[in-house]
């Protein structure tokens, strides 16, 4: 949006009106729609720091008012419109009595908004849109799917499957973690603790010394001095970095590409996220091709669901290498992203015709190793989580004992 100050005589009076529009044309409309006066002239201008922080507030309250829906609940209610649909039932009628079967508000509310949609000739996939946050990208790819081939109830079962297998990976995820994250957060808690309460209660003994504290002592008293003087400005400051990263995230495609790019660089979690989204990719791939959609917009479609910008941008150009020639095998090997021995499959299967079923298997293969990662993934931290409790204790430790010892000695020599 543009801001434009516009100059306007209305009942004998000349008034300045400011106000917001995509183009000069449309302001001019707005002026004369809504005032009746006469126009004299029209600038465009800064935006105000006021209506930025404005935009910016009504972006965020928007943002934290909408949720993702219940994957537990949304599964439900795609097997029961599968099961109707199936059934001989349209759609409209399918999608109001699973929302009078739903006990999720927002799902009812999608429900009754894509019922209103579809009396009004828009088709369920369009409606969807409108609720793509909420969804999820993944959904609106097998509705289409399911549209176009006039398998819709194949497709909420898969769909459903799908979401499924999701919601399990996600489940497994957060359970591994638990313990590890549980760990780390009560450690830096117990070290915050005895930095701001214990090292200060040492700070006046140190102080009488009169000679020069080791580093790790001068390291503690540099933490606690900082903490106690900064400390809630840092965490305004950590705040405010953490709000305004999120804002750019979703905003500016250019920072969130870098950002998904660097994220699958760091040690364990690119590697999760890689597995799990190349798993994503060639399952609804395969689901697409069974449902016979052409191999180009089955590749379309499944790069479409992919979250992290910088897989679902490599995964894009499969279609294009493919549109230049090349067989579906050359263009997974050109882009890095896949194993030597997945490209030997996807070539057999490309060979013998059955694509689709060689995808599913590659899909459980990625399966599999997000799957063992998974069961691992404390034994994988455990040594990064010990050399961390080994630094902090060590830290206070030393930084605590040691002067005490030097001031024993210098007792002793006296």
């Amino acid at each position: 949006m543009k801001y434009f100050e516009v100059n306007i005589i209305l009942n004998g009076k000349k008034k300045v009106l400011h106000l917001s529009a995509a183009n000069r044309l449309e302001a001019v409309e707005r002026i004369q729609n809504t005032t009746g006066g006469t126009l004299l002239k029209i600038k465009e201008i800064a935006v105000p720091l006021a209506v930025r922080f404005g935009w910016f507030k009504d972006a965020f309250l928007d943002k934290i008012g909408r949720k993702r829906v219940s994957l537990q609940e949304f599964t439900v209610f795609l097997r029961q419109l599968a099961v109707m649909t199936n059934a001989g039932i349209s759609l409209r009628d399918a999608l109001q009595e699973g929302a009078n079967a739903s006990a999720d508000k927002q799902i009812r509310a999608i429900a009754v908004k894509a019922m209103e949609d579809i009396e009004a000739g828009l088709n369920f996939t369009d409606s969807l849109k409108n609720f793509e946050y909420e969804v999820g990208s993944i959904t609106i790819a097998m509705v289409r799917t399911g549209e176009m081939t006039g398998q819709l109830s194949e497709a909420f079962e898969k769909l459903a499957n799908i979401l499924e297998n999701i919601k399990l990976n996600r489940d497994n995820m957060k359970k591994a973690l638990r313990m590890p994250t549980i760990s780390l957060l009560a450690l830096s808690g117990a070290f915050v603790f005895l930095i701001m309460v214990v090292v200060p209660k040492f700070k006046g003994i140190f102080a009488k010394f009169g000679a020069d504290l080791p580093l790790p002592t001068q390291l503690l008293l540099g933490i606690e001095s900082v903490l106690s003087s900064y400390g809630i400005y840092l965490l305004g400051a950590g705040l405010a970095a953490y709000f305004l990263h999120r804002r750019a995230y979703f905003s500016k495609e250019s920072y969130r590409l870098e950002i998904d790019r660097r994220m699958l660089g760091v040690y364990l979690a690119g590697r999760i996220t890689s597995l799990s989204t190349l798993e994503r990719f060639t399952m609804v791939m395969a689901e697409l091709m069974q449902a016979g959609i052409p191999l180009t917009d089955a590749l379309a479609t499944s790069a479409n669901t992919v979250e992290n910008r910088y897989l679902r941008e490599t995964l894009l150009s499969l279609t294009a290498t493919i549109q230049r020639g090349s067989s579906l095998a050359e263009a997974m090997e050109a882009t890095g992203l896949f194993e030597q021995m997945v490209i030997q499959m996807v070539k057999s299967g490309e060979a013998s015709g059955q694509l689709d079923v060689m995808l599913s298997k590659i899909a459980d293969y990625y399966k599999a190793r997000f799957q063992n990662i998974i069961d691992n993934i404390t034994t994988i931290i455990e040594p990064l989580l010990m050399i961390v409790v080994a630094g902090m204790v060590l830290l206070l430790a030393l930084g605590i004992f040691l002067p005490m010892w030097d001031l024993a000695s210098a007792a002793k020599g006296r």
